[in-house]
């Protein structure tokens, strides 16, 4: 029922919402998936060169980056 009243006198919020939801569930996804490939890399890295393994590098550097674009998300949808 409180969806309805937002809908009402505040369309944009609740659309701003349904954006953010659709927002959070995709980034929550991709960051699956690149946990995934950052298992897998880190499976088929050399204890002596992972440092080395470049692909880990930038799945580690994107997965943070997502991680902290979802937080973000989650607390503006909190505030909303």
């Amino acid at each position: 029922m409180l969806v309805d009243v937002i809908s009402n006198m505040a369309p944009e919020v609740e659309e701003r919402r349904d954006e953010l939801v659709i927002q959070i569930s995709t980034s929550l996804n991709n960051l699956f998936d690149l946990q995934n490939k950052i298992l897998y890399e880190l499976n088929v890295s050399n204890a002596e060169t992972i440092l080395d393994n470049v692909v880990l590098i930038e799945t580690l550097e994107t997965c943070r980056d997502s991680s902290l674009k979802t937080a973000a998300d989650l607390e503006e949808a909190e505030r909303i």
